[in-house]
């Protein structure tokens, strides 16, 4: 798939006989560019709260209803990063298009997208040396899935207290 940039590369790596990681490259470099979609909707509550103090305490919820309201379209089922602008040396078209398959791959339950820059699975994933075959089992998709939403706990505040 087109990368930002000439060269840059993904790769769809075998864990088990049926889950993969998808190395996701520089095909996007924040989730929000990928979540919530059409397979993969905001629920109607987060646990752990991402906003919570601290982040992602136990025990903490987060109602959907205020991750509508910080969505810039109030959606359920789009990205929160939607359309990418121009750029020296982007092909947005294939930019996009590079995004909407990565959309793909991250609404399989089977199959764990990891984008290149991706700060919300620091303390949830291994690094190597260690394998990551065991990803599905040790609940690393789930437990990162809406965890870049702590990016935009400003918004959240903001939409509280109004």
């Amino acid at each position: 798939m087109i990368q930002h940039a000439v060269g840059h590369m993904s790769a769809l790596a075998r864990t088990t006989p049926s889950t993969f990681i998808f190395l996701g490259g520089d095909g996007c470099h924040h989730c929000g560019s990928l979540r919530p979609s059409k397979h993969l909707p905001l629920p109607d509550e987060v646990s752990p709260s991402p906003f919570s103090v601290p982040p992602h305490a136990r025990g903490s919820i987060c109602p959907g209803s205020l991750l509508e309201a910080i969505h810039p379209k109030n959606s359920r089922t789009e990205p929160y990063y939607g359309e990418l602008s121009e750029a020296q040396g982007r092909d947005v078209p294939k930019a996009e298009s590079t995004i909407d398959k990565m959309i793909g791959f991250d609404a399989n339950e089977d199959v764990f997208v990891v984008p290149a820059h991706d700060k919300s699975l620091v303390g949830i994933i291994d690094f190597f040396p260690k394998s990551a075959n065991g990803w599905k089992e040790k609940g690393w998709k789930e437990t990162s899935r809406w965890r870049f939403l702590e990016d935009f706990k400003e918004a959240a505040a903001k939409t509280e207290a109004a």
